[in-house]
């Protein structure tokens, strides 16, 4: 069960930047010509928008199709997070999904640079 709040207003659509952003999932930056998921509503009678990295939207629309539920925006790494436990990590959360081996690796800042 998501413990998200459900907005009164809501409104979705994809953007391509003019100028940069950061995702409010992994904290990176949008660059300008990036493509990235606007979202804005009105949660418990305050709006709000939230702008997110097209790696962040994937994994995050499949987190939601396989836990069967929504997770609340800023809240994607803690979701994924309370999948894991003593001696299952990040890692082996990986080797057990590499299909979203980018995109985790991006959310949980594991890029070699």
């Amino acid at each position: 069960m998501c413990d998200c709040v459900t907005p009164s207003a809501f409104n979705e659509k994809m953007r391509k930047a003019i100028k940069e952003h950061n995702c409010c999932e992994c904290s990176k930056q949008i660059k300008p010509g990036e493509k990235y998921q606007y979202c804005s509503g009105v949660w418990d009678g305050a709006p709000d928008s939230y702008k997110t990295c097209l790696l962040c939207v994937k994994l995050r629309e499949n987190y939601a199709n396989e836990a069967g539920q929504n997770v609340a925006f800023e809240g994607l790494k803690e979701a994924i997070s309370n999948e894991f436990y003593f001696s299952y990590g990040i890692n082996e959360f990986i080797n057990d999904n590499p299909e979203f081996k980018a995109e985790l690796k991006n959310l949980f800042n594991l890029e070699r640079k």
